[in-house]
């Protein structure tokens, strides 16, 4: 077999030399030891089949040229998946740190096809980053570019939204998913934060805490530990910098960069105290100016895609006021809406009449435009193009980010009743606005915002909403009146089929942990649907379209739905 291993002789020189000149060649030296140890193959048999070579670019190289195609190692020889237990297993026989894990991660991710995994060890030899480029932060890295952002921009939802080849997309090269170039400016962007040791080291550490959620119990406590060293280590040197500047003057964007993924650290590291002090001190920046120019609209879909998570998460009010982020978005909408056939809006607009109050039927209208583009997709021309698809993909996430918030403020307006309009609602009719909220928000996050990995949610799951939304339910039910009960006897249907969804959804899930004791979802949904007469999916199909419904959302009701109406009628007749 040929070898890998280039052996070059350095010729040593004696007498003077100058620093420069010992710099360049400490620096070479160093170089040709890294390309050496890139290139050796491993101990073991069969790793290489004939066609398979490591890339001899450096990572960083690598992470730089994006037309470089990805070398794809061979498949395994068996087609069965690894569960999350055995990948945390087989990993620490390698080294502490789950060496094979992402890869394997990555693997599954894109349905079987193994990406080769950044390399071992120091692959930044001259150190021209923010930060050394170690093994473990080369695996981060490799983690963001083949496990995160995949799974935040090539969702199911987004990749129905055209037509054309969308086999194993990646956000280092094109493809016809609408978010395709958002993906690519993203991870550009992170590249980019490795020059800044403060924004390179709060990065990591917000995915080193984003991908233990997907690891083993043996490597979770180690990520955790390792994040938490780099958040610490970010906070001071973010300290020094506020410490040092002269008030009244606009913040580098790079300051700005640096409290964004120290937010984005501190909310996937589930600290609700820390993140609401980084979320808050960036928004008094934007608020007051100081941050003009460093937030475009990119960068503010990026902080409400945190924020919202963060939001829904602990069923509170979103950091940044709704009404701010949606005058800044309005414009893109105002695009997106001379793209989009005006007959989407037309159809739209046709909900079940009980929806009678904002903002629900505002954001149900716009649900639904969202939820017809699948069936409509763009072209993949007008995709690569970039002509139409930006716009789309900027007007999709950024209203659906909008309106979750706009849900949460409604929520909780309902909840403190401090206003004059819900003072006035009767009981019944207060809990079944909270519950149909409820229901709209988990409808909307269970399509365009699940980013599925090893069976594992890495975005927040609305599990308190649920809770919330089970007990809405259960008192508007009690409380109605009968006039009440027939007139918001549809929406009562919905909301319980989609909490039933979700107790289906998650007795499906190993991941899940949840427990069912306190839904009473499933039986309640049974006994409404017996008294108006539902008894095939069918018609229950029909009633939900009339709402907000997709048959995205998963397990589809026709595998269960009558199921449980059957076993319902068997426990009554017993």
């Amino acid at each position: 077999m040929e070898s890998y291993i280039q052996i070059r002789f350095v010729k040593e020189v004696y007498g003077y030399s100058s620093i420069r000149e010992k710099e360049l060649e400490h620096s070479e030296r160093r170089a040709h030891a890294a390309r050496v140890a890139h290139r050796r193959p491993k101990a073991t048999k069969n790793v290489f089949h004939s066609n398979d070579h490591f890339n001899p670019l450096t990572q960083i190289a690598r992470l730089r040229s994006f037309s470089v195609k990805r070398v794809r190692s061979s498949k395994p020889e068996t087609n069965e998946k690894c569960s999350g237990k055995q990948i945390a297993e087989s990993s620490h026989q390698e080294e502490p740190h789950h060496a094979g894990n992402l890869a394997l991660l990555a693997e599954q991710q894109r349905g079987g096809t193994l990406l080769n995994s950044a390399f071992k060890g120091d692959s930044d030899p001259f150190q021209s980053r923010g930060v050394v480029i170690t093994a473990q932060i080369n695996r981060v890295i490799t983690f963001i570019r083949d496990v995160a952002l995949p799974s935040f921009y090539f969702t199911r939802y987004l990749r129905s939204c055209t037509l054309g080849d969308q086999r194993e997309p990646s956000v280092v090269e094109s493809s016809s998913v609408i978010s395709s170039r958002a993906a690519a400016s993203h991870w550009r962007q992170i590249i980019t934060n490795l020059d800044h040791e403060g924004t390179a080291v709060a990065c990591i550490a917000a995915f080193l805490a984003l991908s233990s959620r997907v690891t083993g119990e043996q490597t979770q406590s180690l990520d955790k530990a390792a994040a938490l060293r780099m958040r610490v280590k970010s906070s001071a040197l973010l300290r020094d910098v506020l410490h040092n500047r002269s008030e009244g003057l606009a913040v580098a964007k790079s300051v700005v960069l640096q409290m964004f993924w120290l937010f984005c650290a501190e909310t996937y590291a589930d600290n609700l105290e820390a993140a609401t002090i980084h979320g808050t001190m960036m928004w008094k920046l934007i608020k007051n100016g100081m941050a003009s120019g460093c937030v475009d609209v990119r960068m503010l879909v990026q902080i409400l895609f945190v924020d919202v998570d963060l939001a829904v998460k602990h069923m509170r009010r979103p950091l940044f006021p709704i009404d701010f982020c949606t005058r800044r978005l309005q414009p893109v909408w105002d695009r997106a809406c001379q793209i989009i056939p005006p007959q989407y809006f037309v159809n739209a607009a046709k909900v079940q009449e009980c929806v009678d109050f904002e903002p629900l039927r505002d954001i149900m209208i716009a649900d639904r435009v969202c939820r017809t583009l699948p069936y409509h997709p763009l072209p993949a021309e007008e995709v690569l193009d970039g002509s139409s698809s930006d716009i789309i993909f900027a007007f999709v996430a950024s209203r659906t980010l909008i309106d979750n918030g706009r849900l949460l403020n409604y929520y909780v307006e309902l909840q403190d009743g401090t206003t004059e309009a819900i003072q006035a609602l009767s009981d019944g009719v207060r809990y079944t606005r909270a519950a149909m909220t409820l229901a709209m928000l988990y409808s909307m996050r269970s399509v365009g915002h699940v980013s599925n990995t090893q069976g594992v949610n890495i975005r927040e799951a609305p599990h308190l909403a649920i809770i919330c939304m089970n007990n809405a339910i259960s008192k508007a039910l009690h409380t109605s009146t009968a006039k009440e009960m027939q007139y918001y006897q549809n929406a009562h249907l919905w909301v319980l089929f989609l909490g039933a969804l979700y107790v289906q959804d998650q007795s499906l899930s190993r991941s899940s942990s949840a427990r069912f004791d306190e839904l009473c979802f499933t039986e309640l949904l049974a006994l409404e649907c017996r008294k108006a007469g539902v008894d095939t999916w069918s018609q229950m199909r029909a009633i939900l379209t009339e709402f907000s419904y997709s048959d995205m959302l998963r397990p589809h009701g026709s595998l269960w739905f009558e199921d449980i109406l059957q076993t319902e009628r068997a426990s009554h007749v017993d």
